[in-house]
C-alpha cells in the first residue's frame, strides 16, 4: 500500500510539474532575450512598474476635450480615478483594457454628443465596478 501511495505522490508532485515546465520551456526560453525577463528580480521590478496607481492611470489617459462640458467630464473621470484603491484601479483597467496592469498603449478617451438629453448608456459592464 505504501508503494502505491509513494508512486502516486511521485507522479503528482514530480512528474506532472516537469511535464508542464517542458511544455512551456520553448515559449519561455524566447523571453530570456528581453532584459525584463533575465532574472527573478527583474521580473518583479517589471511587474511592479506595471502595477496601477491613480497617478499612472491618469497619466495614461489620452483625451482632447474641446469644450467646457468635455473638460468637466474629463476632470470628473480623473477625480473618480484618484479616489480608487488598488483593487478598484485593477477592475477599472480590466473593464477598459482587458488587463489588470498598465500597458504602454495608454487609454484613449473620446467624447460623444448626445442629442435630446439622451441618457442611454453607451457601454455596460458586468459585475461590481
Amino acid at each position: 500500500m505504501q508503494n502505491i501511495v509513494s508512486e502516486l505522490a511521485h507522479h503528482e508532485l514530480i512528474q506532472k510539474p516537469i511535464f508542464s515546465a517542458d511544455c512551456f520551456s520553448d515559449v519561455l526560453s524566447g523571453l530570456k532575450q528581453h532584459e525584463a525577463f533575465k532574472s527573478t528580480e527583474s521580473i518583479t521590478t517589471f511587474y511592479s512598474e506595471k502595477r496601477p496607481t491613480a497617478k499612472k492611470v491618469i497619466s495614461a489617459l489620452k483625451a482632447n476635450p474641446s469644450n467646457d462640458a468635455e473638460r468637466e467630464s474629463f476632470q470628473f473621470l480623473t477625480k473618480i480615478i484618484r479616489s480608487m484603491d488598488a483593487e478598484s484601479l485593477g477592475s477599472f483597467l480590466k473593464y477598459t483594457t482587458g488587463s489588470t496592469i498598465l500597458t504602454d498603449l495608454g487609454l484613449s478617451v473620446s467624447f460623444t454628443m448626445l442629442d435630446n438629453l439622451a441618457r442611454d448608456p453607451l457601454h455596460t459592464h458586468v459585475g461590481p465596478f
